[in-house]
């Protein structure tokens, strides 16, 4: 919210005018929708092809249609496994790898993640197995959660994220110890870390949707 004291413009206009100079450890979980269209909230989860359509015409307005060519429902299990998908890469997966980009243009450090970790024990059945959005809160900072806790065989990814965050909070760089090197991103590169029970670098998380909601101007209600 731009209050023209703590933010006086848009993120986006102060990192294009290098006014961002900061190290920024940043990115999204694999699964970041599905906490908001499995009834976690009240909400009633999207039955039929119209029901989706009718969620983006209400989100997107014009640029509705736009959104169910990108993502036809026909391509998932059901209308709103697709509208779980549009929920994660419009407003999580795709916005942190566009900071990651325009960080990179404004010669400002950043490194980028995918997370992919689970909770054990979560109370509703559309959350089991999938890294939704606040599941790394347990993993990085190795705390109980309403949601499901860390299963001990995560344990080590649990380590691993702490070393990182720890690190990067003390020098500005999460690197170090015997974790895997994690490289500051660049859009030539499109690289990410991708923490999971291994740890990975991985390239172009979401390339296509992720190209395509960069040309996608979003109006929130």
């Amino acid at each position: 919210m731009v209050d023209g004291q703590v933010l006086p413009e848009q993120p986006e206009a102060l990192i294009a005018a290098k006014k961002v100079a900061v190290p920024v450890l940043h990115g999204a979980n694999t699964a970041e929708g599905v906490l908001f269209h499995a009834g976690v909230f009240g909400d009633t989860p999207v039955m039929t092809t119209g029901d989706y359509q009718a969620a983006l015409m209400r989100r997107f307005g014009g640029g509705a249609s736009a959104v169910a060519a990108q993502y036809p429902a026909a391509s998932f299990a059901s209308p709103n496994d697709a509208l779980t998908q549009v929920t994660a890469d419009a407003f999580f997966v795709c916005p942190a790898r566009k900071m990651a980009k325009l960080l990179d243009a404004a010669g400002s450090k950043s490194y980028h993640y995918t997370f992919n970790g689970t909770l054990a024990g979560t109370p509703f059945p559309a959350l089991a197995g999938k890294a939704f959005h606040s599941s790394e809160l347990p993993y990085v900072f190795g705390a109980s959660y309403v949601l499901g806790s860390v299963d001990s065989a995560n344990q080590p990814l649990v380590d691993a994220i702490e070393g990182y965050w720890t690190r990067f909070a003390r020098t500005g760089d999460p690197n170090g110890g015997s974790d895997p090197m994690w490289p500051v991103y660049t859009t030539a590169a499109d690289q990410s870390l991708k923490l999971d029970t291994s740890i990975s670098v991985t390239t172009a998380v979401d390339k296509a949707n992720c190209d395509f909601w960069d040309t996608v101007t979003i109006i929130a209600p």
